[in-house]
């Protein structure tokens, strides 16, 4: 009998993006605490929450498969997480403007059994030199900047216009890497 398979995650996108494994899940969000630790590296950031998610909801429903992942986005030193206003939102636009940002996904599996395997999905994107109008603009919509790493979503909405250059894993940068993904997975038992 296969392990039911779980995805800690409330994302649209990543249930979107498994989905085209073709494979049965739910999904059952992780309520944990994203707090960053002090010098924290964005690649350990979303390391350990995706681990913090996965752990919570397999200890939740011992038996099952259970995914977790996050997402942050980081320019040189500065770790971007999810801008809580919108003036945190202008004064992220402001330091990724015409810069590179890594995009890290840090991903986690934990198995029937309990094992965990983990790995961190990095790639990167190239900011344009933004204008005041692209920043006033993009505020103007709080769905452009709320709930996302960095505050600018690379797929969808005006913002998708800011990135002459992509390098890496789309699903990665979206948030769910699929490669990786199905790769944990086979790691941990299931037949894709």
């Amino acid at each position: 009998m296969v392990a039911p398979l779980i995805l800690a995650s409330a994302s649209e996108r990543r249930k979107e993006f498994l989905g085209y494994l073709n494979i049965p899940f739910k999904t059952i969000p992780a309520d944990i605490d994203e707090t960053r630790h002090d010098n924290e590296t964005g690649s350990n950031y979303v390391l350990r929450l995706a681990s913090e998610k996965a752990a919570k909801i397999h200890k939740e429903n011992p038996g099952a498969v259970v995914i977790g992942a996050d997402t942050t986005v980081q320019v040189g030193r500065h770790v971007l997480e999810k801008a809580e206003s919108k003036e945190e939102a202008e004064e992220m636009l402001r330091l990724q403007s015409g810069r590179k940002a890594d995009v890290l996904t840090g991903l986690a599996v934990i198995d029937a059994e309990g094992t965990l395997r983990r790995t961190l999905s990095a790639n990167w994107v190239q900011i344009k030199e933004l204008s005041e109008d692209d920043i006033q603009t993009f505020l103007k919509e709080e769905k452009n900047w709320r709930g996302c790493a960095g505050c600018m979503r690379t797929e969808q909405n005006f913002g998708a216009s800011f990135y002459p250059e992509v390098y890496g894993s789309i699903t990665g940068i979206i948030g769910l890497p699929l490669y990786e993904t199905a790769n944990l997975l086979k790691e941990s038992g299931y037949v894709l």
